[in-house]
Parts: structure tokens; sequence; C-alpha cells
């Protein structure tokens, strides 16, 4: 049993089914190349700006991607769990660094090939190549298929998904504290100050959220009830485009 087989046996089933076929013909001259490691939450896996050099296959846990700005505001944009790929899109397109900081949100198990490794073994593999282009193909669909519904969500629609990702982003205890300002909730969703404002107090009066001074709160119960306008409106909306 070599070192891959030793660690994916360690996987849940569906996991182990798909490393072992995607790794079905990696080249056994290129298993030194693997490494593994585990995390603690709050590692710093990459940060923006590092050389993207490495892929990293996210086999348990959960990573959070942030970015920076300038004024020293952090915003957490997206998570992601496993099998995901760090690095791939960078290989396959030539990029010289990551675009964004890359946090482990929970205890992770990361395995690690150099990004030269992975494209030389994408390079001989057909099978395992097109395995990694459906996925990515299916990742670019569905961020392109939610994008354009987004486009068509009311003020609504757009603040209590905004909601949603914040719970999803931020939440500890079952619960959630939004202390962005309404101006900045207003630039993030599209819409204006007084669309904000309007829809947040129907929110409130509704029972969705609570609010204290400009503190928006909103418990799991609430998230559930938001999440599912949410992917009622979705629904709605891709039937009608």
């Amino acid at each position: 049993m070599n070192i891959l087989e030793n660690f994916t046996a360690l996987l849940e089933a569906s996991a182990q089914d798909q490393v072992n076929k995607l790794f079905a013909h990696f080249p056994e001259a290129f298993m030194p190349y693997l490494s593994f490691k585990e995390y603690a939450a709050e590692h710093v896996l990459l940060r923006a700006y590092d050389k993207a050099e490495s892929i990293c296959f996210l086999l348990a846990g959960q990573v959070r991607a942030i970015k920076e700005h300038e004024n020293g505001s952090v915003y957490s944009f997206a998570r992601f769990e496993p099998l995901y790929l760090f690095g791939e899109f960078e290989a396959f397109a030539g990029t010289a660094v990551f675009k964004s900081t890359l946090i482990c949100e929970t205890d992770c198990s990361i395995m690690k090939m150099p990004a030269e490794i992975f494209l030389q073994w994408m390079g001989g593999d057909a099978k395992a190549l097109f395995l990694r282009t459906q996925s990515i193909t299916q990742q670019l669909l569905e961020q392109t298929r939610n994008e354009r519904s987004y486009l068509f969500f009311s003020g609504k629609e757009r603040l209590l998904s905004y909601l949603a990702a914040e719970y999803r982003k931020n939440h500890k205890n079952k619960s959630c504290i939004i202390e962005a300002s309404r101006q900045q909730i207003a630039d993030e969703i599209g819409f204006s100050l007084k669309t904000v404002q309007r829809n947040l107090k129907g929110l409130k009066e509704s029972g969705l959220i609570q609010t204290q001074g400009r503190a928006i709160s909103l418990d799991e119960s609430q998230y559930d009830k938001i999440v599912a306008l949410c992917d009622a409106n979705a629904m709605q909306t891709m039937e009608e485009l």
C-alpha cells in the first residue's frame, strides 16, 4: 500500500471513491512529491500574493477565503469543503500568485503537491484531466447561473441573500451579529440606502431579524427562514429567465 492509499483509507467512503478515481493512474514516480498535513482551525493555509507554486487538496475540514482591504477591513467571501482543490485555477491559467487568503475554518487535512508536478500529471493522464475539467466546468456554470439570477433580484431578495451569507460566514453559537453600516450594506447589494432601510424595517417587523442601533442580529431559526425565502426567490427567478 503506497502513501496515497494509506491516507485515503482514513477518508469517508464517498471521498475515498472520488480520490481513487482521480488518482487511478497517478504516476508512481510522482508519489514522493505528495505530502499530507493536518492543520488546526485558524491556520493560514495560503496568503494573497503568495507564489502559486502548490496545489492543495482539501480532504477534510472547511476552509474560508478572505480579502483584506487597504483600510484594514477583512471580507470573507467564500467557504470550501472537501474535495476542493486550491491552486488549480492558477496552475491552468498560468497565474503567478494567489489572489486571496485561505484560512482553515476548522481542523483540516490537506494533501499538497507542486503545481509543476500537477500540470505534468494532468498532461499525461487524460482521465484525470477530464475529471478536473468536468469539476471546474460545473463550478463555473453554477457560479454563472447564480450571478445571472442575482442580477434580477429585487432589493429585498438581495438583502435576504446578503443576510444569509453573513450568517454562514460569521455565526457563533447559532447566532450572528452584523455590524456593517446601512450604507455599507447598500453598497454591497447594489441598491439605495433607502431601499435597505425600508427592507430591514420590514424584516424586523416580520420577526426575521433583530436590530439594536446599527447592529443586525439573527439566530439559527431566523437564518433557516431566510434561506427558505432565498431558495424560493432564486427558483422563481430561474424559472422566469
